[in-house]
């Protein structure tokens, strides 16, 4: 009898893993929600907040969305959305993956932090939790290895380079010389725009790297008076078709520069 008992609890401890709800969790971007999806898979249930074509410290909250947090186990941002502060509740877990993300390496550890993440909430899945971020970080190590070698084709150490700040990180990864950075574009003054043609011309710039979640009009204008190529690169995946996903979106980045070089030698 004790054995029937125990065997009928065992089952039904199985019935309710395998129909288990999956966490329900809310990132902040796009980014976060791909690289989480990933790792997750159908144990997760991921919504993100911050359309992708705008940058995330700059969000007005809807309803629904303020509903979907308050519905979240886990919130995951990057640290820069100060309106998240008043929406959360004491009791959720607000995990914070700060620093930039446009660099197959970069991704990658914010692919082993997710995991770390999720592995501590839901330690019952952590092999596949492994798993799939295992192969995730295969698919950014394959993006590394093709951009890689294409940019060393391309001699791009020899390209001088004006870059948004938030691109810098990829565009000195592709190997370009930046020979100046500038802030998001409301916090450009006219001067510091005059500074920056005067650079450029001084410099013989043949690329001007702009972030489109923070403005291009600038940059624009910058490439025009130095006759310049203007590149609008992405820092979240589905602004732009093509960059579905963060892998994708960092090959449409390389192959933007790499043909800017192209039209520009």
């Amino acid at each position: 009898m004790k054995k029937a008992i125990l065997l009928l609890i065992l089952s039904l401890i199985a019935v309710h893993s395998a129909y288990a709800e999956p966490i329900k969790i809310v990132a902040t971007t796009s980014t976060l929600e791909d690289l989480i999806k990933g790792v997750g898979g159908d144990n997760v249930d991921v919504t993100y907040i911050v359309s992708s074509g705008v940058c995330p410290d700059h969000w007005d909250l809807k309803p629904s969305q303020v509903a979907a947090l308050n519905e979240a186990s886990i919130i995951f941002q990057h640290g820069m959305e100060g309106w998240l502060k008043n929406v959360t509740r004491p009791d959720q877990k607000v995990i914070v993956l700060s620093g930039p993300w446009n660099t197959p390496q970069m991704a990658i550890n914010k692919t082993m932090q997710i995991a770390a993440a999720l592995k501590e909430a839901d330690p019952e899945h952590a092999e596949e939790y492994d798993k799939r971020a295992e192969m995730l970080v295969e698919r950014f190590q394959n993006v590394s290895k093709i951009l890689s070698e294409r940019a060393k084709e391309a001699g791009t150490e020899n390209v001088k380079v004006l870059c948004m700040e938030w691109q810098s990180g990829f565009v000195s990864w592709m190997g370009f010389d930046i020979v100046k950075t500038y802030a998001s574009e409301e916090k450009l003054s006219l001067k510091d725009v005059n500074d920056l043609i005067k650079v450029g011309r001084e410099n013989s710039v043949s690329i001007v790297v702009d972030n489109l979640q923070s403005g291009v009009n600038v940059g624009e204008q910058i490439a025009r008076e130095i006759n310049a190529t203007h590149v609008v690169l992405t820092n979240f995946p589905g602004a732009v078709e093509g960059t579905e996903t963060l892998d994708k979106m960092m090959l449409y980045n390389g192959e933007a520069l790499l043909a800017a070089v192209s039209g520009a030698a």
